[in-house]
């Protein structure tokens, strides 16, 4: 294999010796110690001044290597040393890890094409792991991966730039009234990403979101009318198709304004019916008390002056 070591140039002339015998070297992007002062682990320190300098090797047999410092988290450290003798490149980290990187670019471009590269695509070693996953090209890049092409699914990408928009519905308690406050257009992503992008997260924002409602992709955040008219009466200026719309919403506004009053009217009316109704009841009332006391006295011999002044006006009104 052709290694290109201007490309990855060395960093310092140290040479270093790992327990299992192989050599290291500061190398960009290869292998590198672990430059974070000192690490303890287990009571005991690793740094370059106590001689014993960590490094991450990475290599397939450091999971079973007993000599290294830890095991099972994840990742592996081993303790290096210092030494004076010559580089061997043939025994040494620097050329496992670029066997490693050379077979996994020659496996990508066998399975996927010349300069094919994907955002799910992971490298374990020398293998190419292939998953799709959403995430992984939403985190790809300022705005998501961007390629034309999805060397994963097979598939042409939309990627015209677009988000997720959503409304969130509160239910508000006031002492015995329950209301709903709602925040709508809310952006889901704090940039635009592509279309494709969005409708694979639209399938899973419904799944796993239910609480936001009314999921929409769209290219721009969508105009609250509202905000429009509050703009023309501030004199700022709108298009045509904005002016036409906030005349529409002006002409309902006005249209509200008639339909409140013209109810109040109508309220009002109902009460004055109701209470000509009431009075006309309690007169009726009053007329037959009066006359139940003008025949009780009849058949006890004849009409007291107070009955007569008590049924008099009570007649008159009727």
């Amino acid at each position: 294999m052709n290694y290109d070591f201007e490309q990855y140039p060395y960093l310092g002339e140290e040479v270093y010796k790992l327990q299992c015998g192989r050599h290291l070297r500061n190398q960009v992007f290869i292998c590198n110690l672990m430059d974070t002062g000192a690490f303890y682990y287990m009571g005991e320190e690793y740094s370059r001044e106590k001689g014993n300098p960590p490094v991450c090797a990475g290599l397939k047999e450091c999971d079973n290597c007993e000599s290294c410092i830890t095991q099972g988290l994840g990742f592996n450290i081993c303790a290096a040393t210092q030494m004076e003798e010559n580089f061997d490149f043939e025994n040494s980290v620097n050329k496992i890890i670029m066997d490693y990187n050379q077979a996994y670019h020659i496996e990508v471009r066998d399975k996927f094409g010349e300069n094919s590269y994907c955002a799910c695509m992971h490298q374990q070693y020398d293998k190419v792991l292939v998953k799709y996953n959403p995430e992984e090209c939403r985190r790809f890049g300022a705005q998501g991966c961007l390629n034309d092409f999805c060397v994963i699914r097979k598939k042409s990408r939309d990627t015209s730039m677009c988000n997720i928009f959503y409304d969130l519905k509160h239910i508000q308690q006031s002492g015995l009234f329950t209301y709903e406050d709602w925040e709508t257009n809310l952006k889901y992503f704090d940039h635009s990403v592509t279309r494709d992008l969005a409708e694979e997260f639209f399938k899973l924002i419904k799944k796993q979101e239910p609480e936001k409602l009314n999921l929409r992709i769209s290219t721009k955040k969508p105009r609250d009318l509202m905000e429009d008219l509050m703009r023309v009466k501030t004199g700022e200026h709108l298009g045509q198709d904005k002016v036409s719309m906030v005349r529409v919403l002006e002409s309902k506004e006005k249209r509200k304004v008639g339909i409140k009053k013209r109810n109040q009217l109508k309220k009002q009316l109902r009460l004055e019916r109701k209470k000509a109704k009431e009075l006309t009841r309690e007169r009726k009332n009053t007329v037959k008390q009066a006359q139940l006391c003008l025949f009780e006295e009849k058949e006890r011999g004849g009409v007291t002056n107070g009955v007569t002044s008590l049924l008099s006006p009570a007649l008159a009104s009727n």
